[in-house]
């Protein structure tokens, strides 16, 4: 498992590359709400680190120290440019005011939604307080979950979620959590033996709720699918659940979806 630290700087006054004169540049940094404290980061695939910036020319340095499976520090540090700008700069000023500092674990991130088949808590199983209770050894996997939301345009962000990703231990949060979603990656723990691997789970689920909720308009309209708003059930309505709880996570780097409708 890899723990570090990440940091995010919003820059105070930088040097661009060639210049001699600190150029001002001054924005307030933000991240997504899913972005909490024990967050996993997926380990591979050219994971993206996004967030909210309130002056796009002023550039984002992100910073990880973190140990390896041996102990050894590693530090590393990227410039990442906002809305595609490019940058230069590759002096900043020490430890500027507005950096926001997360503990994240390097591992593979799975999405699981869909409706009631998914979203059936680790509470409402067979055995569920002995299944419980045996899980919270798994401290291997962290859990986020998506609070319910409907949106008639594409968001950018999510609602609401937990205020951190949790380990099985915290059994108030995994009681509450999808048992697929959940015992899938025990599952998976359990086979890996000594080669587990760190798991990330993002719940969005909503019971009770139709597949076309879920689906985009683009991919509606590719299989001719008839316009569908119903006033008295925006979780039902066409794209509503795409746009409030899956659109927000599209930024993010995952290895791979569950999907239980």
């Amino acid at each position: 498992m890899s723990l570090g630290i990440l940091k995010l700087l919003g820059l105070i006054a930088v040097l661009g590359a060639g210049t001699t004169l600190a150029q001002e540049c001054t924005g307030i940094l933000s991240l997504p709400r899913y972005y909490q404290e024990q967050m996993i980061i997926q380990a591979d695939g050219n994971p993206k680190i996004w967030g909210y910036t309130t002056n796009a020319d002023c550039p984002v340095y992100v910073e990880a120290s973190c140990q390896d499976e041996n102990g050894n520090e590693r530090f590393v540090s990227a410039h990442t440019s906002s809305f595609e700008k490019q940058g230069d700069t590759n002096i900043w000023e020490d430890d500027p005011q507005g950096a926001i500092t997360l503990t994240t674990i390097l591992g593979d991130v799975w999405v699981c939604s869909g409706q009631s088949n998914m979203e059936l808590k680790m509470n409402q199983i067979e055995n569920a307080d002995e299944e419980i209770l045996n899980s919270a050894k798994y401290s291997n996997i962290r859990i986020y979950q998506l609070a319910h939301h409907t949106s008639e345009q594409e968001e950018n962000d999510i609602f609401q979620g937990w205020d951190e990703w949790y380990t099985p231990d915290e059994s108030s949060k995994l009681s509450s959590f999808s048992a697929v979603c959940f015992l899938t990656a025990r599952y998976l723990t359990d086979l890996m033996g000594d080669n587990k691997r760190v798991f990330g789970l993002i719940e969005a689920s909503w019971g009770g709720t139709r597949v076309e909720a879920w689906s985009s308009q683009d991919a509606l309209d590719s299989c001719n699918v008839e316009p569908s708003i119903l006033p008295d059930q925006p979780y039902n309505s066409n794209s509503y659940l795409w746009n409030g709880m899956i659109h927000p996570l599209l930024r993010t780097t995952v290895k791979g979806f569950l999907w239980y409708q």
